[in-house]
Formats: C-alpha cells, sequence, structure tokens
C-alpha cells in the first residue's frame, strides 16, 4: 500500500474557500459585467458544473483582464477538476495581480502537491505562513506534503501546529498518527488516533497501524 494514500488529502477543501471568500466578493449585475459573470460561475459552482463555472469566469476576464477574483475562481474550478496546470497558471496571475493575496499562494501550494511539485508545494505553503502566522490550513497541507516526502518529523511539526491552532481539527490528529506510525511511535499514534475519533468518530486508524497494535498491545 502506497503510505501517502493514508493521509487525507486535499479533496473538498478549495471548494470550501471559494464559497467562503468569494460568494461575497462582487457588487453589481449590470448586464455585460465582469462581475454579473463571476456571480453566475459562482452559482455553477454550488451546482458542481465547475466547466460552465470556467466559461463564466473567463467571459469575466475576457471583460476586464485584471478582476483578480475572476482568475482566483477559476483556478480553483480548474483546481476541483484536478487540471491543476491552468489552475496554477490562474494563481500566478492572481498574485501578480495582489503580491499578498494569501489564498492564491495557498491554493497554488495544493495544486502543485496535485502534481507532485512537493518543493514548490512548500515553498507557497512557506509564503502564507510569512505572510499569515496563524493560517492553520497552511501548516496541516504543509505537513501533508512532508508525508508524502517521508520527512515525518517535520510533518509532525507542522500537524502539531495545526493542532495548537485548531484543537478540534480531528483529520490533524489523525495524520499525526500515521506520521508516528511511520516512526513506529505506537504510544503517541495511539493517543493521536483516540483524540481523532473522539472528535470524529468517522476516522478510523490504517490497517498498518491496527496490525501494528495487535503485536504490541499487553
Amino acid at each position: 500500500m502506497n503510505k501517502t494514500k493514508r493521509y487525507l488529502l486535499f479533496k473538498s477543501v478549495l471548494l470550501i474557500l471559494t464559497l467562503c471568500l468569494c460568494t461575497s466578493c462582487t457588487t453589481k449585475l449590470d448586464t455585460g459585467d465582469a462581475n454579473t459573470h463571476i456571480d453566475r460561475g459562482l452559482a455553477y459552482i454550488y451546482l458542481s458544473e465547475y466547466k460552465n463555472a470556467i466559461k463564466n469566469f473567463t467571459k469575466a476576464i475576457e471583460l476586464d483582464q485584471k478582476n483578480l477574483m475572476a482568475y482566483y475562481n477559476r483556478g480553483l474550478a480548474y483546481a476541483v477538476l484536478q487540471d491543476y496546470q491552468n489552475a496554477i497558471s490562474d494563481f500566478n496571475r492572481v498574485a501578480e495581480l495582489n503580491l499578498k493575496y494569501i489564498p492564491a499562494y495557498y491554493n497554488r501550494g495544493i495544486a502543485y502537491a496535485g502534481l507532485n511539485n512537493n518543493q514548490n508545494a512548500i515553498e507557497d505553503f512557506n509564503k502564507v505562513i510569512d505572510l499569515d502566522s496563524k493560517y492553520m490550513l497552511a501548516y496541516y497541507y504543509r505537513g501533508i506534503v512532508y508525508s508524502g516526502l517521508h520527512d515525518y518529523r517535520n510533518a509532525i511539526k507542522d500537524y502539531t501546529k495545526a493542532i495548537e491552532l485548531d484543537s478540534k481539527y480531528a483529520v490533524a490528529y489523525y495524520n499525526r498518527g500515521n506520521a508516528y506510525v511511520d516512526l513506529r511511535e505506537h504510544q503517541n499514534a495511539m493517543e493521536d488516533f483516540a483524540k481523532a475519533t473522539e472528535l470524529n468518530p468517522k476516522l478510523t486508524p490504517t490497517i498498518e497501524f491496527l496490525r501494528l497494535f495487535k503485536q504490541i498491545r499487553p
């Protein structure tokens, strides 16, 4: 079994960020106005119609080539479709328009990770943390990248920081537990899996850990 697949990865967080950050970004609904197409694109995202969303964000860009939110949301739609190269291109444009727009670096990091471009992913998560040292998800996803690189000590540091920032983030305990399994620190792993399942009963320890636990229990 591929060890990296045991870590909970990047599936839904992109879309969550889109809806949290961008539904209130547009201002008016004039015919032919770029913001009209952004709103339509967001509506299609709510419906999980990402290709139609992309068409509307593209139209918004044609009308306003400096509309940051059109590039940003189109990048997110591309990322949800796992078209990471186009997503990265759009996030690059967002960063050009606003060097301090944190979500662009964060989601570009996720897109790089989707391409297994781990060094660029880490650099983007580092940038997010430089801009906002309390951006919990940047630590969490950087930890996942480190786990994929088998750098479990750095992964544990990042999961631990994520937990410090959000003590109820169950998957951070879960993934830290997996990192402890890989380091054969079974007692720490048991404690993390217990906390993860306490916070979210749907999270269950990995098969590898259960096999190890049978070997080490009294």
